[in-house]
């Protein structure tokens, strides 16, 4: 069984994405702003991560762009990833309460905070398949919607 593991802050820190695209030819990269709702506090950062294939879906380290915002109650937070390249790509979100860079489990290996996946996907006791998280981003400004929700209400 593959654990829920997300990117670490030394790990998202160290992404910078360059682009050196001549304006003659089509666009390869672009913004994609994720729209999370369903926190039901303030505490910590809304983290979203990018994997772009299943062989490291999940994995610490396998991760292609990730970024956070903060948590905002009963509101819509904004997460943009920029300078992204065109793809095929499954999106993990959770609610990092406390900060600390990794979704906590308590000692079932349960999420203790809130999670989602990319096309509504509800993962409650396995991981969800990269194939049903999958999504194609083609387009600059693309905005999904997700809602975070506690392991109880997956």
């Amino acid at each position: 069984m593959k654990l829920l593991l997300l990117a670490t802050p030394i790990a998202l820190a160290s992404l910078v994405f360059t682009t050196s695209t001549a304006s003659t030819l089509p666009a390869t990269r672009g913004d994609i702003t994720f729209r999370v709702s369903g926190m039901d506090n303030s505490k910590g950062v809304v983290r979203v991560v990018l994997y772009s294939d299943e062989k490291t879906f999940l994995s610490e380290y396998g991760f292609a762009v990730a970024d956070s915002a903060f948590a905002r109650a009963n509101g819509i937070v904004e997460v943009t990833l920029h300078n992204v390249p065109f793809g095929t790509y499954a999106a993990a979100l959770y609610q990092d309460e406390n900060q600390n860079g990794v979704i906590d489990q308590n000692m079932f290996r349960i999420p203790t905070e809130p999670y989602a996946f990319s096309n509504g996907v509800r993962a409650k006791w396995k991981v969800p398949d990269f194939n049903k998280v999958a999504f194609r981003f083609e387009q600059s400004g693309a905005q999904p919607d997700v809602t975070l929700r506690d392991w109880s209400s997956q």
